[in-house]
């Protein structure tokens, strides 16, 4: 009977310990410093008024992409993939809004992206974070 305690208490622990383990992740992006909330806001893949049409919006593919892509994000940060910007769409947004010199400016090292893509980049946030 205490065996089958023992046994039963061990068994609890390892099934614990594992599902504790298990749901640690490791994330190699940067904490945003200037975020009000963890989420972004949820994906709107429409835009427009409600009688029937629909007008595209800003999107990662069209525009956001490319953005990453020419300014050098995807070589250090995985960027140039929807979910990944998506996800720190509001640190990116921090980021490459900071003003030339200012530390943390992105992307390190160089200029300061033109005010058109931060724009840009801003509005795709607002709408919805459209793929």
């Amino acid at each position: 009977m205490n065996n089958k305690k023992i046994g039963l208490s061990v068994a609890t622990l390892v099934v614990c310990g594992g599902l504790f383990f298990a749901s640690c992740s490791r994330n190699d992006e940067p904490a945003p410093s200037n975020n009000n909330t963890n989420s972004p806001p949820p994906v709107n893949t429409t835009l427009g008024n409600n009688t029937g049409s629909t007008t595209t919006g800003v999107s990662f593919e069209a525009s956001i992409k490319k953005i990453m892509t020419d300014n050098r994000c995807s070589s250090c940060h995985s960027y140039g993939n929807y979910d990944a910007a998506r996800r720190n769409a509001n640190s990116i947004y921090d980021r490459i809004n900071r003003a030339q010199g200012a530390a943390g400016l992105m992307p390190q090292g160089g200029t300061r992206l033109p005010q058109s893509d931060i724009d840009l980049v801003k509005k795709w946030i607002d709408e919805g974070l459209n793929p």
